[in-house]
């Protein structure tokens, strides 16, 4: 009984101040709902450029990537390329622009995005990003791929001394087998420690083959980093959650109404 009595001292309460709650709740909405209006529109840009096939920590890595193209050092190098000016209690504001992350469900594909005022800025923004990146991915591609080919180009050295070794070994076993005369237990002792050193040889030569195979496969999957998909200026502004923002502020507006009709009524009864 005491419980039904105190619901209905709550709801008396609450539909006195009705009015008080309900302005509350038509200020919040009517904030919310201007606020919407005079915020300018956002545009997004986005890029996606795959990393590349090659062995490095940092740019072949998407989180490696990720750090660093969020960096303030590389956003430095971004802003001084394109000599925009973005002034210290503005630069928070430009960096939670630019968000660069994974594509989803794939291993090497990079999203870069920016969200900003200017559509063009924004596209400005990614491309250069995505400039200042390829030439320090490359740099590293490059020379890895050149690693590659200068082991290949030893390998292949040693496979030319290997083959005229060979060759060179065969002629002699040949003279060996033409020429067994009267000393022939000698001459068959010459013979077979000749075709162990050519046996050797040979085995020499097919390991140098398979690390010159093993190089020439490496070389063939080594990828350079690329643009997938180009920045391209957005059509339309991004929507802004206007009827989420309105529920939002309505809610809010309402637990502060009934908040501040309960202070009202204990601040009455305290005068009185």
């Amino acid at each position: 009984m005491q419980e039904e009595l105190d619901l209905r001292e709550v709801l008396r309460l609450l539909w006195k101040n009705r009015f008080l709650i309900a302005s509350v709740v038509v200020v919040s909405v009517v904030t919310v709902v201007a606020a919407n209006f005079l915020t300018p529109p956002i545009y997004q840009v986005s890029g996606i450029v795959f990393l590349g096939n090659f062995n490095d920590t940092v740019y072949s890595n998407i989180n490696s990537v990720k750090v660093l193209m969020t960096s303030d050092g590389f956003l430095s190098e971004v802003i001084e390329e394109l000599s925009f000016e973005v002034a210290p209690n503005t630069y928070n504001s430009f960096k939670s622009g630019i968000e660069v992350d994974a594509a989803k469900d794939t291993r090497n594909l990079l999203v870069i995005t920016c969200r900003s005022p200017n559509s063009s800025e924004g596209r400005e923004i990614v491309q250069t990003m995505i400039r200042i990146f390829a030439g320090r991915s490359n740099i590293s591609y490059n020379a890895e791929r050149q690693i590659a080919l200068s082991q290949m180009s030893r390998i292949k050295t040693d496979l030319i001394d290997a083959e005229n070794d060979i060759n060179q070994t065969r002629k002699v076993l040949k003279e060996l087998q033409d020429s067994q005369g009267s000393l022939q237990v000698e001459a068959e002792l010459r013979i077979s420690r000749t075709l162990e050193y050519l046996q050797g040889e040979e085995a020499w030569y097919s390991g140098l083959m398979d690390r010159y195979t093993s190089q020439e496969i490496k070389l063939d999957q080594l990828e350079p980093m690329r643009v997938v998909q180009e920045p391209r200026p957005p059509a339309a502004p991004m929507q802004a959650k206007t009827a989420l923002n309105v529920m939002m502020a309505a809610m809010f507006g309402l637990i502060i109404g009934i908040f501040a009709a309960f202070l009202r009524e204990g601040l009455r009864e305290l005068v009185l």
